[in-house]
């Protein structure tokens, strides 16, 4: 089923049998839940589509350890990570420090999947998971007749940044292509959000471009799945 069709949704990273404490509370939203058992599997589903918010049974967290965790609560991302604490007498609640939240799963999955102002993260915008990846780029600006070139410095199923000595200007459409990251150059139609020049900022010159997650070329889709994964990090 698409995810289009599924609609938006909230993970819920537990061990496998762990588990059933937790789906009779979830059993209104169906396939809107969507349960995973290891951190890998977590972040190549989030990287592809960003999810409502993140629930983590913390006994999970604790078998699996704080190195495992660490990626995910460093991310930094728009939608909550919450932790999930289960009772003896079978209640699940809820507790999130940034936006501060602590009440049972069921007001929690309420507000996540109404998209509740109050569930959305108060200091980062970010939805899509970025992967530091370095390849080439090329970058052709609408009325323009000349390539520029550039090396991406990290990527998502949304956007890049590329390095580039003398960008274009924010707002303005481009052909893309990536070489290095696919065995043959990929293209895409993206647009320029922000750029930078080298005499304006100590940072890095360049500029962040955004293209549509949805026609995203299948195989890259794959590749950033795959380099989504923390597993690949170590």
């Amino acid at each position: 089923m698409s995810d289009e069709r599924i609609g938006s949704r909230v993970f819920v990273l537990c061990l496998e049998e762990r588990q059933a404490m937790y789906r009779p509370h979830c059993e209104k939203w169906g396939e809107r839940i969507r349960f995973v058992d290891n951190i890998d599997d977590l972040f190549m589903e989030a990287s592809d589509t960003p999810p409502q918010g993140v629930l983590v049974d913390i006994m999970t967290s604790v078998r699996v350890g704080a190195a495992v965790m660490n990626p995910l609560l460093n991310l930094e991302m728009a939608w909550p990570v919450a932790r999930c604490r289960t009772a003896p007498d079978g209640s699940v609640s809820v507790i999130c420090s940034e936006p501060r939240h602590n009440e049972s799963l069921a007001v929690a999955l309420d507000g996540m999947m109404s998209d509740d102002s109050s569930w959305r993260h108060p200091r980062y915008k970010r939805r899509f998971i970025r992967v530091n990846y370095e390849c080439r780029v090329r970058i052709h600006c609408d009325g323009e007749s000349d390539w520029r070139v550039g090396n991406a410095l990290n990527i998502s199923m949304a956007g890049a940044f590329v390095f580039m000595q003398s960008p274009p200007p924010g707002k303005v459409h481009i052909d893309l292509e990536f070489r290095d990251i696919l065995p043959a150059p990929t293209s895409h139609r993206a647009v320029t959000v922000w750029s930078r020049s080298w005499d304006v900022s100590p940072a890095l010159p360049g500029l962040a471009i955004q293209f549509d997650p949805t026609v995203i070329d299948d195989e890259l889709r794959k590749k950033i799945r795959q380099l989504s994964r923390p597993s690949n990090w170590r």
